[in-house]
């Protein structure tokens, strides 16, 4: 049930994003984020009990830096060989690659990763809350 509703909130996003304010229910597609990350908190919360701070930073670590690195890459190899806008430094792609870049004021690769910097705080501050469990 619940990842049928992150679902359903990403795919808002995209709608947004792919269609805008053209028609009523797309204009309201900027609300999966914060559906997503309502659920994802949830879901969080649950997938974390019984795991020590390792544990859990591990499983974060593992489901999401492997793709997180894959997109930056990506992203940054197109910016770089078709310059469709600004291309990256490599002191830019390097810190993307810590998905730190919110928290130390360097510009995303990807517009979309500005999410990336709630979740690493929503992280540390779980942590914490796995570690007083």
């Amino acid at each position: 049930m619940l990842d049928g509703l992150r679902l359903f909130a990403a795919l808002m996003v995209v709608s947004y994003h792919y269609f805008g304010f053209v028609s009523m229910p797309t204009a309201y597609g900027w609300l999966g984020v914060e559906l997503f990350f309502l659920i994802s908190g949830f879901v969080i919360c649950m997938s974390s009990m019984g795991h020590t701070v390792g544990q859990f930073a591990t499983s974060r670590i593992v489901r999401l830096f492997p793709a997180y690195w894959f997109g930056v890459l990506l992203t940054s190899a197109v910016l770089l060989i078709w310059e469709v806008r600004q291309a990256p430094s490599l002191g830019e792609i390097a810190v993307n690659l810590t998905m730190l870049q919110g928290g130390v004021g360097v510009r995303s690769i990807d517009g979309v990763y500005w999410t990336l910097w709630a979740e690493l705080r929503f992280y540390l501050l779980f942590s914490a809350v796995v570690c007083s469990a």
